[in-house]
C-alpha cells in the first residue's frame, strides 16, 4: 500500500516547479501517455457506442490486416462473454446516451458516414500519414529545442487532436475527425482573430498567438504552429470530399474530449518547470548564508489552460480569468462552461457551413 501511495504521489504531485522529475524523461512521458490515453478512451467509447450497422459497414472498408485483427478481437470478446454481459451492454448504452445523443441525430446517414474515394486518387489514409508525419516532426523539433519538458506540451488539445485525426483518417472514422475539429474550434477561432488583427493592425487582439512575435521563438516552433490555422479547413475539406460533411454527433464527443484532457492536464502536468542554471560556486560558497541563490529560468506550460487562463488573453478579456485563483474544481467548471458554450456556437456555424457546401 505504501508503494502505491508513493507512485500516486510521484505521478500526481506536480505542484513544485523545481521538482527534478519534471526535467527528466520518465514523468513527462507518463503524463503524455496518460493524457493521450484519456482522449483515446473517449474516442473508443464513441466508436463502440455507434450502431451495429455502422460497425459492419466499417469492417468491410478496412484493410485485411485491420479487419482480421478487429474480427479476432470481437470473436475473443464474444467467446469470454464480454459482449453479452450486462455490464458491457450498460456501458455501451450509457456511452451512446452521453456521446451520441439522439438529440444530435439530425441526419443519421451523415452522422455515421464512412469515407469513399475513387481508385487511384489520394485517399484519406494518405492524408492521415501526412498528419502523423507532421506531428512526429513537430514533437521532434520541440524536444530538440527544449528537451523532455516538451512531452508535457504535446498534451495540448491542438496537438492531441492532430494525432487522433491521423488515426481516424487511417481507420476511416469521419465522426472522430469531426469531433477533433469541434474540440479545438474555440482555440483556433481565436487564432484567426489574432492573425487577422496582426495583419490589419499590427498587434494581436486576443493574445493566443502572441508568442510567435517573441524574438526567442525558434522558426521551427512558428512553422509547427501553423496547424492552428489550417487544421479545421483541412478536416472540413476531407469530410466534404470523402464523406457527407461533418457529423452532427461531434459536439458531444468533443465536449468529453475537452473535459478529459483538462482534468488530465490539471492532474499530472505542472503549471511551470524551473531550470536552474549550472552552479559555478564552490561548496564553501554555497554554505554561506550571505551568498545570493543561483539564477534559474522558468517555462510556463499551463497545458490546456488547466491551471489558469492565459495572461495575454485575460489582459484583453478579464472576465475569463475570474476563477483563476479559486479552487481547482471551480476553475475547471468555469473553463468547460466557457469552452462548451463557445464550441456549441461554433458547432452550429461549421455544421451549417458544411451542410451548405455539401449541397
Amino acid at each position: 500500500m505504501a508503494s502505491v501511495c508513493r507512485i500516486w504521489s510521484w505521478f500526481f504531485d506536480v505542484s513544485n516547479p523545481n521538482d527534478p522529475k519534471l526535467r527528466r524523461w520518465l514523468h513527462p512521458t507518463c503524463a503524455l501517455a496518460f493524457n493521450a490515453g484519456l482522449a483515446l478512451v473517449v474516442a473508443v467509447a464513441a466508436f463502440l457506442a455507434a450502431p451495429s450497422e455502422f460497425h459492419e459497414l466499417w469492417l468491410q472498408r478496412q484493410t485485411p490486416a485491420v479487419a482480421h485483427f478487429a474480427q479476432h478481437l470481437t470473436d475473443w470478446a464474444t467467446s469470454v462473454g464480454l459482449v453479452s454481459s450486462p455490464a458491457f451492454q450498460w456501458l455501451r448504452r450509457t456511452a451512446a446516451a452521453l456521446l451520441l445523443p439522439q438529440e444530435l441525430m439530425f441526419d443519421r446517414k451523415q452522422a455515421f458516414a464512412l469515407y469513399t474515394w475513387d481508385k487511384g486518387s489520394i485517399d484519406p489514409k494518405s492524408l492521415g500519414i501526412f498528419l502523423a508525419v507532421y506531428v512526429a516532426l513537430m514533437l521532434a523539433s520541440r524536444l530538440y529545442e527544449k528537451g523532455a519538458m516538451m512531452l508535457y506540451d504535446a498534451a495540448w488539445a491542438c496537438n492531441l487532436s492532430l494525432a487522433l485525426t491521423a488515426l481516424a483518417l487511417w481507420l476511416n472514422i469521419p465522426l472522430l475527425v469531426s469531433a477533433c475539429s469541434c474540440w479545438v474550434a474555440v482555440d483556433q477561432l481565436l487564432w484567426y482573430v489574432d492573425s487577422l488583427s496582426f495583419v490589419v493592425r499590427g498587434r494581436f487582439l486576443v493574445g493566443v498567438a502572441k508568442y510567435l512575435a517573441n524574438k526567442d521563438t525558434p522558426w521551427t516552433k512558428k512553422l509547427f504552429s501553423t496547424h492552428h490555422l489550417w487544421f479545421i479547413p483541412f478536416t472540413t475539406f476531407v469530410n466534404l470530399k470523402y464523406a457527407d460533411g461533418h457529423s452532427p454527433c461531434c459536439l458531444s464527443v468533443s465536449m468529453f474530449l475537452s473535459l478529459m484532457c483538462v482534468l488530465g492536464s490539471r492532474c499530472c502536468t505542472p503549471y511551470a518547470v524551473c531550470h536552474p542554471e549550472p552552479s559555478t560556486r564552490s561548496k564553501a560558497e554555497d554554505s554561506r548564508r550571505d551568498v545570493k541563490p543561483e539564477k534559474s529560468s522558468t517555462d510556463v506550460l499551463n497545458v490546456n489552460v488547466s491551471w489558469r487562463c492565459w495572461a495575454d488573453v485575460t489582459h484583453h478579456l478579464p472576465f475569463l480569468g475570474m476563477f483563476d485563483d479559486k479552487p481547482w474544481y471551480m476553475f475547471v467548471v468555469w473553463n468547460q462552461l466557457i469552452w462548451g458554450l463557445g464550441n456549441c456556437f461554433l458547432f452550429g456555424l461549421f455544421l451549417t457551413a458544411s451542410n451548405l457546401l455539401r449541397h
